[in-house]
């Protein structure tokens, strides 16, 4: 069922635990004109481009120790540690313009920093004390195990992209009940 303008959308992540709340933000004003594309449009792209600029230079050095070393121990940790970058990288952007954080997104943000720290920890934690099956014979392959490092930046980017999204943008919309719900999955989710 396509959107009406200003109406709500609710999106859930990559993760099958992981429940946000993001919402649709209409790309026409209130009066039915275009906004250009350096305003709303541009501006997501353009936050996004620079949550991109960060993700991926950090795979590309996470690589690069990792190949020199031929380990895989730290592989999780950094997925993990991008995603707080990213995040926190974006709750600034949110804030650029004075206004404080809604609380949907301080608690669609804290999500997926709580969702990212529990992860990255038993993964990392795991990787330490038994090693990683998936890595042994890549971690050899300087050009494959790249590959592997760029795919984590791709999922660190697409998994949180309706909260990177939700922090672009200014978010004036009241809480409804389906925030609630959505918040209310993702604790046990």
């Amino acid at each position: 069922k396509p959107l009406r303008l200003g109406q709500r959308a609710h999106c859930r992540a990559a993760s099958p635990s992981f429940v946000v709340t993001a919402w649709h933000r209409p790309w026409r004003a209130a009066g039915g004109r275009a906004i250009s594309s350096d305003s709303m449009g541009g501006n997501v792209l353009s936050r996004v481009g620079q949550l991109a600029a960060i993700d991926f230079p950090v795979q590309i050095l996470g690589w690069a120790v990792a190949s020199a070393l031929k380990t895989e121990r730290f592989y999780d940790m950094t997925g993990s540690l991008t995603y707080w970058a990213l995040i926190l990288r974006a709750r600034a952007f949110a804030g650029e313009d004075g206004a404080p954080l809604s609380v949907r997104q301080q608690v669609c943000s804290l999500c997926v920093l709580i969702w990212s720290f529990r992860l990255g920890s038993f993964l990392a934690l795991r990787a330490w004390k038994y090693g990683d099956s998936r890595f042994e014979k890549v971690k050899h392959q300087p050009g494959t195990f790249l590959v592997y490092w760029l795919i984590q930046g791709v999922w660190c980017l697409i998994t949180a992209l309706p909260v990177y999204m939700q922090l672009a943008l200014k978010d004036d919309t009241p809480l409804q009940a389906t925030d609630y719900i959505g918040w209310a999955g993702w604790g046990p989710g």
